[in-house]
């Protein structure tokens, strides 16, 4: 029973080992892959805010307005400030050229409604710019001609702001969904996580209830264990598989004459075995490592002479058994002194003999 006991505890605690960590190293693994996400995703929120995207769009238009009034300005001047019309042109191809080029808007450059606006704008501008870098006298006699073709290019201008506010607000609202369900996953993922942490820590508790449970049983019977060792007639001696002594009881410490606390981690051989049979005792432990025979364990009460820590040599009764414990196998050796027993067979048998040395002799008189 305490042998079973010890088994589930070592395998419940291997289990618990092996399983909680990388179940704890998967729940921390998607927080951190969901929280990411959710970074993410408000890190380009707020990159769609800063570039200021609606803004870039209606300074395109506001100054094409400012353009095309210094322009209507320069058509009916007799002297036309045609630097400052220079310059509202310049500016103007400045903030065009920002929404054709600039990274911002790369994705509204696969639309169609706004590629078209920029390829007619540009279009525009890149023959006006042609007049705007001639000469004062050709630019004043293309006025009027200027006028009416940036008259013309206002749908352009206007569809290109209209159509690029839809496309960015679109984008928003997706980039909003997307936060939005991702932020619902992450909550239902840290509930089912949550939820599993809580099944782990019942786990971990009620094994640790159980382990704290076959701990105390295993102790009441080891002071069980050791409470027959220490009132056994018998000598008690443990050994492990290598013969060190391992415990050593009252008993055997009255029979042999030795302190447990002063041979413990000894060899038994060297201790009890008679020195005339201690170099077959050490071939016997050899031939058990190399081959796992056990010649003597499991085969009942044997007689032998023994050894006390005095050179006395007297014999004893001796059983074997083995065993496994956490620290791997052990001997247990079972013993008692016989030497009084062994005595009164030796005076039986003399008083025998005589008796029957006796008997002869009356019978040959």
């Amino acid at each position: 029973m305490t042998e079973l006991s010890t088994s589930r505890i070592l395998t419940g605690k291997r289990l618990g080992r092996w399983i909680l960590p990388p179940m704890a190293a998967l729940c921390i693994a998607a927080i951190f892959m969901l929280a990411r996400i959710v970074v993410e995703d408000l890190r380009e929120l707020r990159s769609a805010e800063s570039d200021t995207v609606q803004w870039t769009l209606s300074q395109v238009e506001i100054e094409y307005l400012d353009y095309k009034l210094s322009l209507h300005r320069a058509v009916g001047d007799s002297q036309p400030d045609l630097v400052g019309l220079r310059r509202d042109f310049d500016v103007l191809y400045s903030r065009h050229d920002i929404v054709a080029n600039g990274t911002v808007f790369a994705d509204a450059r696969n639309v169609p409604g706004i590629v078209s606006a920029i390829a007619e704008i540009r279009a525009y501008l890149d023959a006006t710019a042609i007049v705007m870098d001639g000469s004062d006298a050709d630019l004043i006699a293309a006025l009027p001609a200027l006028e009416v073709a940036t008259q013309n290019l206002k749908p352009s201008v206007r569809g290109l702001y209209v159509s690029g506010l839809a496309h960015f607000a679109q984008q928003s609202d997706a980039l909003r969904h997307r936060l939005s369900a991702t932020l619902l996953e992450l909550s239902a993922a840290t509930a089912v996580l949550m939820l599993l942490l809580g099944v782990l820590a019942y786990y971990s508790r009620a094994a640790g209830v159980k382990i704290k449970s076959h701990g105390q049983e295993m102790a009441r019977a080891n002071a069980r264990m050791k409470t027959i060792l220490s009132t056994s007639l018998d000598g008690v001696i443990v050994s492990d598989m290598q013969g060190r002594v391992v415990d050593f009881n009252p008993a055997c410490e009255e029979i042999f004459g030795y302190k447990f606390d002063d041979i413990k981690g000894m060899s038994i051989g060297d201790l009890i075995v008679p020195p005339a049979l201690r170099e077959a005792h050490q071939a016997g432990m050899e031939r058990m490592h190399r081959t796992g025979e056990k010649k003597l364990v499991g085969k009942g009460r044997i007689r032998i002479e023994a050894c006390r820590a005095d050179g006395t040599l007297f014999p004893i009764e001796l059983a074997l058994q083995s065993a496994t414990s956490e620290d791997g196998e052990i001997v247990i050796a079972f013993m008692r002194d016989i030497s009084a027993e062994v005595a009164s067979e030796e005076e039986l048998k003399e008083a025998r003999d005589a008796a029957l040395a006796g008997e002869k002799a009356k019978a040959d008189f």
